[in-house]
Formats: C-alpha cells, structure tokens, sequence
C-alpha cells in the first residue's frame, strides 16, 4: 500500500476503500512553506495550531482528508504552582462490588487518596446503591479525606445501581464551591455496574455530565460487569477522562492521576468550534464527542491541564470545485479565575496538484497523528463488534488497524517520536486480539481514547 493512501472509517466497521489512485514513493523537495498553519496564540493558557495530512487536493477530484488540530496547554511550574481542587468521590456501593475485591480495592484507594489531598483541596463524598448518601460533606481535605477513608472501612456493599443518583448527588455535593474562583471542581465517578435506576441510557446519563457549568467529570469502570461505551460518554460529556481498571490496574493510580490532572487545570469546559464553508464536509472527531452545528462540527475538549497537548483529528471530504480556506476554528474555555480564553485559527489553503504528486506534500507528522486516529477508531468499532456478540468482526477490525499502523509505521519520514508512538499502538492492538471479549471490550475504549487524542 502506498504511504500516502488515505483511509477513512465507515459505518460499523472497517477499514474502508481507498478514495485516490496509487502513486509511486517520491519526494520532490521540501515542503512549500505556506502549507504550515502559524501557531494562534491566546491569553496565555493555550494555543491552537492546525495541519493537513497531505497538504494538497487532487485536480478536478473531490479528496478525503485529515485535519489535525493540536491544541497545546501552556506549561506551568507545577511544583509551585497548583491549583486548589474541589473533588467529589461518587463511589459504587452496590452488592456487585463485594465481588473479585472491587471494594476493597475502593477502600485501599480512598486511604491513598487522603494522603495526597493538599491542604487547600477540599473533599467530598458519596456513595450509592439503590439509594444515595452524602456521608462526608465537602470541606476541608485534612478532616474529610481521613473520615471519608474510614467510612468505607465501615460500609457494607448491597443493593442496585442508582448512578444517575450518585452523579446528581455528587454535583450536589459541590453546590458549597460554586462561584469560588482560582479552585478546579470535579467529580470522580467509580462504578462495576450498569446503570438500573433512574436515568439508565447514555444520552440521558451524558446529559446530566454536561449540565454543570464549572464541574468536569471523569469516570472510572472496575471489572468486566460495567458499560464502558456509557462510562466513556459520560466522561466526555463531563469533559473529564475515563479509566478501565482491571485486575492489573491500581485503582488508587488513577485517584492520584485525577488529582494530578485537577490541580494544574489552567483551562476548563473547552470546546472547539469547527466552522467549515461549502464543498467542505465532515461528520465528526475521532474518538472525540462532537455534534453538528449550523456552519460545521463542535468538539467538546473539556479541561486542559498545564503542559498537556490535545489532538483531535477530523477527516474531511473536499468538493471538486472547492477553492478556498478549508476551516476556521475557535478554541473557548474558562479559565480558574472565571475569565473567557480563546483561540482562533485557520486551516491553510492548500493547491490542487495531480494525484501522482500528492506523495510530495506529506506531512510526516500529521499524518502519524490522523493514522493513529483512525486505527483508535477501528478499535472503537472493534468494542462495538464485540457487545454485539461478533468476535469475528471484532477482530477483523483489530488485524485491519494493525496493518494500517504497520504500514505507516515503515515510512521513512516518520521522527522517532512518532515511531516509537506507533510501536506502542501496535503491541496495543495485537494484546486486544488476544484477550477474551470480555477484557477485550473493557481496555478498547481506553486504547481507542490513548491513540485519537
């Protein structure tokens, strides 16, 4: 397969047809310098840069691409810089987490936890079941972390799993932070089961993440009983992460991650508006939370820690007679201090050549980025495959994004970095095609989302 073939991901599965004519590998000198899009500059907290994978469209042909857009968080000294956090721990206490060590495990984490809070955090805790508590009103971490640790020691799992309860309470539970500026709210959401109570469907459940100004939301899956699909949605609709922990996954890990991730916030609830003219289409993000807006797509990018790098990757379909600038873009957030930041950009225009010439306009890095994309997007298809009993496909779909990585791991342009990013994908999907569905299922999502971001 040439290097430079565009691949995109279709409907339920696959890697799908190839969408321009083959071409031979050559390279006729460096790239023109008016392809590259100028870094766009904030307030300070962020910046948003755009590419193409082949910078060029075939003359006369409509052409598929991949947009790349990097968003990169300003640095910090996070040793001396760090942000107070407001943290709401919504903990799973249904019958099921008396299972394999589940609880156990929540309770090791909640000991773990209470020594890293600082001083300045402030804790809050909720359990649920069939019903829901707040045992441990939000204040001050040196107390509430401590008495939270030592309740769970005392709690005894039982009953159903009433979460939409327990993300309701936990947003509740947080009511006390509300319009505090320089502090970071979140809630950690830890579940083993399937929502049986209240609000169950992923809409309904992603719609509650979303309805709290200010408050992200990460959610954590523990064994193999839980729906990762809604876990994940709910973390993007949250505007937080998700986390698969199974039996070789420290649940307390993730609990420092997330404080980790929520002190150096140096933007919150971001969300990155694609405006695209005519003869320019795209439907959605890879791996990201997205909808259609009258003039493109909005991306729901959520919080953005200190030093963190996002990419999103976007596949395009470009008209035949399209001439102009391919997008528009504008980054939004809040910052800790409640003040708006933006950043805009715009993608390059870029010249239509001959299909034999498109080799020439690679960009080595933008394409890495767009190749792992679609191969986490093979994965996400792949976890679809698998809940609906269909291993085959599952499979199939894996071995697909595996070659499709493989190859473009052999081009010679690709940086070290890049490579070695790929190296890593790849023992990634080989270990997915060997576990059973179930475990298979549970780390998909957490790969897909490694790859596409």
């Amino acid at each position: 397969m040439p290097r430079w073939l565009f691949t995109s991901l279709l409907g339920l599965g696959g890697i799908a047809a190839l969408v321009m004519a083959a071409a031979p590998h050559s390279l006729s000198g460096p790239l023109p310098a008016a392809t590259r899009d100028p870094v766009a500059p904030s307030t300070g907290a962020f910046t948003v840069s755009t590419d193409l994978d082949y910078a060029a469209l075939i003359d006369g042909a409509a052409t598929s691409r991949n947009l790349v857009v990097t968003i990169r968080a300003a640095a910090t000294d996070t040793a001396t810089t760090r942000t107070p956090v407001d943290l709401a721990v919504v903990v799973d206490t249904s019958g099921s987490m008396n299972d394999e060590g589940k609880f156990d495990e929540a309770r090791r984490a909640m000991h773990a936890l209470a020594l890293q809070l600082a001083d300045s955090d402030q804790l809050s805790l909720v359990t649920f079941s069939s019903f829901t508590s707040s045992p441990v009103a939000l204040g001050p971490a040196a107390q509430t972390g401590p008495l939270a640790a030592a309740l769970l020691d005392r709690t005894t799992p039982g009953g159903s799993t009433f979460l939409s309860g327990g993300l309701n309470s936990g947003f509740t539970s947080l009511n006390g932070a509300a319009g505090i500026s320089g502090r970071v709210r979140r809630v950690l959401l830890m579940t083993d089961g399937r929502a049986n109570q209240g609000v169950v469907d992923t809409t309904g459940l992603g719609m509650l993440a979303r309805a709290h100004d200010g408050v992200s939301v990460s959610t954590i899956g523990m064994g193999l009983d839980y729906d990762e699909g809604m876990l994940s949605a709910v973390a993007d609709a949250g505007g937080g992460d998700y986390h698969y922990v199974g039996r070789d996954t420290d649940l307390a890990a993730v609990y420092a991650e997330e404080l980790q991730s929520a002190s150096t916030v140096v933007a919150t609830a971001a969300t990155l508006d694609v405006e695209l003219p005519n003869g320019v289409h795209a439907t959605h993000a890879c791996s990201w939370s997205s909808e259609s807006t009258a003039t493109g797509l909005r991306i729901h990018v959520g919080d953005l820690s200190a030093g963190q790098t996002r990419t999103i990757v976007i596949p395009i379909t470009v008209d035949a007679d399209f001439d102009g600038t391919i997008a528009n873009l504008a980054l939004n957030a809040t910052s800790t201090a409640g003040g708006a930041l933006t950043a805009a950009t715009t993608a390059p225009e870029v010249p239509r050549v001959a299909a034999a010439d498109v080799e020439s306009y690679e960009h080595a890095e933008a394409d890495a980025a767009a190749t792992r994309a679609l191969a986490g997007e093979a994965v996400e298809h792949a976890r679809e495959a698998w809940n609906r009993g269909d291993d085959v496909e599952a499979k199939a779909l894996l071995s697909s994004g595996s070659e499709y990585v493989r190859s473009k791991r052999a081009d010679a342009r690709m940086d070290a970095k890049d490579v070695t990013a790929m190296d890593g994908d790849l023992q990634q999907l080989e270990s997915l095609g060997y576990m059973n569905s179930a475990q298979g299922v549970k780390a998909a999502s957490t790969v897909s989302r490694k790859m596409s971001r």
